[in-house]
């Protein structure tokens, strides 16, 4: 029999109680789940956080886009360079504020879902990030909508994420492409994802969905509907 010393004895107890609280965390982390409505958002005022997380009562005296009529991913592109066009070189995009007379909008659209993903990594915002267009063609023109996390958002949060596991589609790295498009109706405030620049046709890098190897992002511009408030499946 090996007989261990004092020093060896509290060394090995030391690190088994080091590895179980490692598995602990890895076993939490792992358990992560996007419709989770206790989480929270872990983006940096830097991020623009104060914006992302806009509530119902924050925009209430929000610019209706359309007089708040539904309208297409093809209308929602024409808007977003609309806006664009009073951002000059020299404007400095406030962290805390929503930019007056462009984000300061409601807008309401309609089109297909076509993919989503759950930001939960580890440094993730852990916002659902997710992909319409005006057809169910995964090659088409692309907008995001992003729900944040946390109780304001619950609703439309747990409604999006249904959708996307209803979906045969095999998930992949915490997000997946819908084998069938769901047309759905979006309503949020608009916000302009600042730090890829200011931009209503380059998509900044921002398309984290892909079709297989070498496909190109669809998403067109730097322009999205974030917070999400409201989802809802189409009929028509």
């Amino acid at each position: 029999m090996v007989k261990l010393s004092i020093k060896g004895r509290v060394f090995i107890v030391s690190f088994a109680v080091g590895a179980l609280s490692f598995g602990m965390a890895r076993v939490s982390f792992a358990q992560l789940t996007a419709d989770d409505c206790s989480l929270a958002f872990q983006g940096s005022i830097k991020a623009r956080k104060d914006v992302k997380l806009r509530t119902a009562n924050d925009g209430a005296a929000y610019a209706l886009v359309d007089n708040g009529k539904p309208i297409t991913v093809a209308r929602w592109l024409e808007v977003a360079c609309d806006l664009n066009s009073q951002i000059q070189p020299d404007f400095k995009i406030p962290t805390s504020e929503p930019i007056p007379n462009i984000e300061t909008k409601k807008v309401t659209i309609q089109g297909y879902l076509l993919a989503a993903k759950f930001e939960g990594s580890k440094t993730g915002d852990r916002d659902i990030h997710a992909e319409i267009s005006d057809t169910n063609i995964w090659r088409s023109k692309h907008m995001i909508i992003e729900v944040p996390p946390g109780n304001e958002y619950c609703s439309p949060r747990k409604k999006l994420w249904q959708m996307i596991t209803d979906d045969p589609a095999k998930m992949k790295s915490g997000g997946k492409i819908l084998d069938t498009p769901v047309k759905v109706t979006v309503t949020g405030y608009v916000f302009l994802d600042a730090a890829h620049g200011a931009d209503c046709v380059s998509d900044g890098g921002r398309g984290m969905l892909k079709d297989g190897k070498g496909d190109q992002s669809q998403v067109v511009g730097l322009y999205e509907i974030h917070p999400v408030l409201d989802i809802s499946r189409t009929d028509n």
